[in-house]
């Protein structure tokens, strides 16, 4: 909405001023009455903005984790498992992998450390 609100407001101060230098004898109720209309549909342009960003943030957030489970199991399906520890957050210290016949993997070296011993061995 912050984006919307200053050419907004220059948008509804100029339908104003055209509106008051075009009919001088109209009475201020009906100038008033314009102006919510106008603040009405504004706000609904706004929010509609809003939910359309939403939307597509969501979107691309969904098409993003699509990419990653797709790089991650061509990695698998490819025996490239030196490739898969990038695929995982590198910055979190609470990044783990947990497999049921190997254990608890905690810290990106650790998970480093499990795909690259599996070189050129199945994980399953």
């Amino acid at each position: 909405t912050n984006k919307l609100q200053l050419p907004t407001v220059c948008l509804i101060t100029s339908l104003v001023f055209s509106l008051v230098g075009c009919a001088p004898t109209t009475n201020t109720s009906a100038l008033e009455t314009k102006l919510d209309e106008l603040s009405t549909k504004v706000s609904a342009l706004e929010a509609q903005s809003t939910a359309q960003q939403q939307q597509m943030q969501y979107l691309q957030d969904m098409t993003a984790i699509q990419k990653l489970q797709a790089q991650y199991v061509h990695s698998l399906f490819t025996q490239r498992y030196e490739s898969i520890p990038a695929l995982y957050a590198q910055n979190n210290p609470d990044v783990s992998v947990e497999f049921s016949d190997s254990g608890l993997f905690k810290g990106i070296e650790s998970v480093r450390k499990l795909y690259f011993a599996h070189g050129g061995q199945s994980l399953y």
